[in-house]
Protein backbone atom coordinates (compact mmCIF):
# COMPACT_ATOMS: atom_id res chain seq x y z
CA UNK A 1 0.00 0.00 0.00
CA UNK A 2 2.66 2.34 0.84
CA UNK A 3 4.52 1.31 -2.56
CA UNK A 4 1.24 2.59 -4.70
CA UNK A 5 1.06 5.96 -2.35
CA UNK A 6 4.41 6.77 -3.48
CA UNK A 7 3.92 6.26 -6.94
CA UNK A 8 0.97 8.03 -6.75
CA UNK A 9 2.76 11.09 -4.64
CA UNK A 10 6.10 10.43 -7.01
CA UNK A 11 3.39 10.89 -10.24
CA UNK A 12 1.77 14.05 -8.37
CA UNK A 13 5.19 15.99 -7.99
CA UNK A 14 6.80 14.67 -11.66
CA UNK A 15 2.90 16.46 -12.90
CA UNK A 16 3.64 19.37 -10.90
CA UNK A 17 6.86 20.55 -11.89
CA UNK A 18 5.64 20.14 -15.68
CA UNK A 19 3.30 22.35 -15.04
CA UNK A 20 5.45 24.95 -12.80
CA UNK A 21 8.12 24.92 -15.48
CA UNK A 22 5.50 25.44 -18.73
CA UNK A 23 3.47 28.27 -16.64
CA UNK A 24 7.54 29.92 -16.11
CA UNK A 25 7.94 29.23 -19.89
CA UNK A 26 4.82 30.98 -21.10
CA UNK A 27 5.62 33.73 -18.85
CA UNK A 28 9.01 34.53 -19.68
CA UNK A 29 9.10 33.41 -23.59
CA UNK A 30 8.02 36.61 -24.97
CA UNK A 31 10.45 39.69 -22.69
CA UNK A 32 12.32 41.44 -24.39
CA UNK A 33 16.09 40.61 -24.11
CA UNK A 34 17.53 44.43 -22.60
CA UNK A 35 19.31 46.06 -25.03
CA UNK A 36 21.50 49.29 -23.97
CA UNK A 37 20.16 52.05 -26.03
CA UNK A 38 22.97 54.56 -25.61
CA UNK A 39 25.38 51.66 -27.53
CA UNK A 40 26.18 52.06 -30.84
CA UNK A 41 26.97 49.29 -33.58
CA UNK A 42 27.73 49.12 -37.00
CA UNK A 43 25.70 48.20 -40.55
CA UNK A 44 28.10 45.96 -42.00
CA UNK A 45 25.50 45.03 -45.12
CA UNK A 46 22.34 45.85 -46.05
CA UNK A 47 19.96 42.35 -47.26
CA UNK A 48 17.29 44.63 -48.76
CA UNK A 49 14.88 47.69 -48.05
CA UNK A 50 13.99 46.39 -44.35
CA UNK A 51 16.81 43.86 -43.46
CA UNK A 52 20.01 44.50 -42.48
CA UNK A 53 23.03 43.03 -40.80
CA UNK A 54 24.46 45.07 -37.43
CA UNK A 55 27.93 43.84 -36.13
CA UNK A 56 27.10 43.33 -32.59
CA UNK A 57 23.64 42.24 -32.47
CA UNK A 58 23.00 38.76 -31.40
CA UNK A 59 20.72 37.28 -33.76
CA UNK A 60 20.16 33.36 -34.65
CA UNK A 61 21.16 34.05 -38.74
CA UNK A 62 23.09 36.97 -37.86
CA UNK A 63 20.25 39.86 -39.43
CA UNK A 64 18.12 42.36 -38.24
CA UNK A 65 14.81 43.11 -39.85
CA UNK A 66 13.22 46.61 -38.71
CA UNK A 67 10.03 46.87 -37.08
CA UNK A 68 6.78 48.29 -38.70
CA UNK A 69 8.29 48.47 -42.49
CA UNK A 70 7.78 46.35 -44.69
CA UNK A 71 9.55 46.86 -48.46
CA UNK A 72 9.07 45.26 -51.84
CA UNK A 73 10.39 41.83 -52.30
CA UNK A 74 13.42 41.44 -54.92
CA UNK A 75 12.43 41.30 -58.15
CA UNK A 76 8.77 43.79 -57.39
CA UNK A 77 8.65 47.41 -58.47
CA UNK A 78 10.38 49.71 -55.93
CA UNK A 79 12.84 46.99 -54.28
CA UNK A 80 16.56 47.95 -55.34
CA UNK A 81 15.64 51.60 -54.83
CA UNK A 82 14.11 50.67 -50.85
CA UNK A 83 17.23 49.07 -50.32
CA UNK A 84 19.51 51.78 -51.90
CA UNK A 85 17.44 53.84 -49.31
CA UNK A 86 18.40 52.14 -46.64
CA UNK A 87 22.00 51.78 -48.00
CA UNK A 88 22.17 55.71 -48.06
CA UNK A 89 21.00 56.11 -44.32
CA UNK A 90 22.78 53.65 -42.60
CA UNK A 91 25.41 51.08 -44.50
CA UNK A 92 29.25 51.11 -42.71
CA UNK A 93 27.49 54.06 -40.17
CA UNK A 94 27.07 53.59 -36.66
CA UNK A 95 23.37 53.21 -35.58
CA UNK A 96 22.01 52.60 -32.17
CA UNK A 97 19.16 49.48 -31.69
CA UNK A 98 15.93 48.64 -29.23
CA UNK A 99 13.96 45.67 -28.95
CA UNK A 100 10.47 45.26 -28.32
CA UNK A 101 8.56 42.30 -26.66
CA UNK A 102 8.88 39.58 -29.67
CA UNK A 103 12.92 40.32 -30.30
CA UNK A 104 12.81 37.63 -33.26
CA UNK A 105 10.69 36.57 -36.31
CA UNK A 106 9.76 33.52 -37.46
CA UNK A 107 13.06 33.56 -39.82
CA UNK A 108 15.17 34.00 -36.94
CA UNK A 109 16.08 37.83 -37.62
CA UNK A 110 16.04 39.60 -34.89
CA UNK A 111 13.09 42.43 -34.74
CA UNK A 112 14.23 45.64 -34.13
CA UNK A 113 13.57 49.72 -33.61
CA UNK A 114 16.84 51.04 -35.37
CA UNK A 115 18.35 54.69 -34.99
CA UNK A 116 20.42 56.17 -37.00
CA UNK A 117 22.86 60.03 -36.79
CA UNK A 118 21.05 62.11 -39.61
CA UNK A 119 22.92 64.97 -41.35
CA UNK A 120 20.95 67.25 -39.36
CA UNK A 121 22.89 66.55 -35.77
CA UNK A 122 20.21 64.28 -34.35
CA UNK A 123 19.35 60.89 -33.92
CA UNK A 124 16.37 59.55 -35.65
CA UNK A 125 14.16 56.74 -36.39
CA UNK A 126 15.40 55.04 -39.09
CA UNK A 127 12.13 52.36 -39.47
CA UNK A 128 9.96 56.15 -39.38
CA UNK A 129 12.08 57.18 -42.15
CA UNK A 130 11.58 54.70 -44.07
CA UNK A 131 8.53 55.20 -44.39
CA UNK A 132 8.33 58.61 -44.92
CA UNK A 133 10.37 58.13 -47.73
CA UNK A 134 7.57 55.64 -48.99
CA UNK A 135 10.25 53.31 -49.28
CA UNK A 136 7.87 50.40 -47.89
CA UNK A 137 4.57 50.14 -46.67
CA UNK A 138 3.20 50.33 -42.91
CA UNK A 139 3.00 46.87 -40.97
CA UNK A 140 1.00 46.75 -38.10
CA UNK A 141 2.68 44.51 -35.62
CA UNK A 142 0.07 43.70 -33.17
CA UNK A 143 2.62 42.50 -30.65
CA UNK A 144 5.27 45.19 -31.09
CA UNK A 145 3.49 48.18 -30.76
CA UNK A 146 5.88 50.55 -28.75
CA UNK A 147 6.56 52.92 -31.62
CA UNK A 148 3.93 52.31 -33.59
CA UNK A 149 1.93 55.62 -33.26
CA UNK A 150 5.27 57.09 -34.35
CA UNK A 151 5.38 54.79 -37.54
CA UNK A 152 1.66 55.14 -38.48
CA UNK A 153 2.06 58.68 -38.80
CA UNK A 154 5.30 58.43 -41.05
CA UNK A 155 3.74 56.05 -42.92
CA UNK A 156 0.59 58.25 -43.16
CA UNK A 157 2.84 60.89 -44.26
CA UNK A 158 4.77 59.17 -46.90
CA UNK A 159 1.73 57.79 -48.93
CA UNK A 160 -0.06 61.42 -48.46
CA UNK A 161 3.20 63.24 -50.18
CA UNK A 162 3.38 60.48 -52.92
CA UNK A 163 6.71 59.89 -51.83
CA UNK A 164 9.07 56.62 -53.05
CA UNK A 165 6.89 53.65 -53.91
CA UNK A 166 3.80 55.51 -54.18
CA UNK A 167 4.48 57.20 -57.36
CA UNK A 168 7.28 55.35 -58.81
CA UNK A 169 5.18 52.30 -58.51
CA UNK A 170 1.85 54.18 -59.77
CA UNK A 171 -0.11 53.79 -62.91
CA UNK A 172 0.31 57.29 -63.27
CA UNK A 173 2.42 59.30 -61.43
CA UNK A 174 0.19 62.39 -60.36
CA UNK A 175 -2.70 60.31 -59.27
CA UNK A 176 -0.27 58.21 -57.34
CA UNK A 177 -1.59 54.76 -55.93
CA UNK A 178 -5.32 55.11 -55.15
CA UNK A 179 -6.80 51.63 -54.88
CA UNK A 180 -7.86 51.34 -50.96
CA UNK A 181 -7.55 47.79 -49.41
CA UNK A 182 -10.10 47.62 -46.66
CA UNK A 183 -10.88 43.93 -44.34
CA UNK A 184 -14.67 43.71 -44.14
CA UNK A 185 -16.82 42.96 -41.44
CA UNK A 186 -16.88 39.56 -42.81
CA UNK A 187 -13.31 39.36 -42.40
CA UNK A 188 -12.74 39.18 -46.55
CA UNK A 189 -9.94 41.50 -47.70
CA UNK A 190 -11.56 43.68 -50.33
CA UNK A 191 -10.27 46.07 -52.73
CA UNK A 192 -11.80 49.30 -54.41
CA UNK A 193 -11.18 51.03 -57.31
CA UNK A 194 -11.61 54.79 -57.42
CA UNK A 195 -14.99 54.46 -59.63
CA UNK A 196 -16.70 51.74 -57.64
CA UNK A 197 -19.77 53.05 -55.73
CA UNK A 198 -18.64 52.89 -52.58
CA UNK A 199 -15.06 54.05 -53.01
CA UNK A 200 -15.20 57.36 -51.43
CA UNK A 201 -17.26 55.81 -47.67
CA UNK A 202 -14.17 53.38 -47.79
CA UNK A 203 -11.64 54.12 -45.25
CA UNK A 204 -7.87 52.72 -45.04
CA UNK A 205 -7.33 52.19 -41.34
CA UNK A 206 -3.38 50.94 -41.58
CA UNK A 207 -3.16 50.24 -38.22
CA UNK A 208 -6.42 47.77 -38.87
CA UNK A 209 -4.76 45.43 -41.23
CA UNK A 210 -6.16 47.62 -44.23
CA UNK A 211 -3.68 49.17 -47.01
CA UNK A 212 -3.08 50.86 -50.27
CA UNK A 213 -2.37 49.13 -53.46
CA UNK A 214 -0.76 50.26 -57.07
CA UNK A 215 -2.70 48.36 -59.31
CA UNK A 216 -5.09 45.45 -59.65
CA UNK A 217 -2.75 42.87 -60.18
CA UNK A 218 -0.52 43.57 -56.77
CA UNK A 219 -4.06 43.96 -54.39
CA UNK A 220 -5.17 39.65 -56.03
CA UNK A 221 -1.86 38.54 -55.15
CA UNK A 222 -1.86 39.88 -52.27
CA UNK A 223 -4.93 37.68 -51.44
CA UNK A 224 -7.51 40.56 -51.92
CA UNK A 225 -10.99 40.02 -53.43
CA UNK A 226 -11.94 42.89 -56.01
CA UNK A 227 -15.58 44.60 -54.27
CA UNK A 228 -18.70 44.97 -55.59
CA UNK A 229 -18.58 47.60 -58.31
Amino acid sequence: MKKILFVILGAFLLQLSLITSYLYYQSHKSQPVPIPVTQRYEVTRIIDGDTLVIQGVNSPKGTVRLIGIDTPEVGDCYASEAASLLSQLALNSEVKVESDVNTLDQYGRALMHVYYFSTSGEWRSLNAELLRLGAGRYYHDAINIQKGAEYLAAASEGYAGKAGLWTACAPSKKVGCVIKGNVGRDGVRYYHLPSFRHYGETVVNLDKGDRYFCNEKEAQLAGWTRAVE
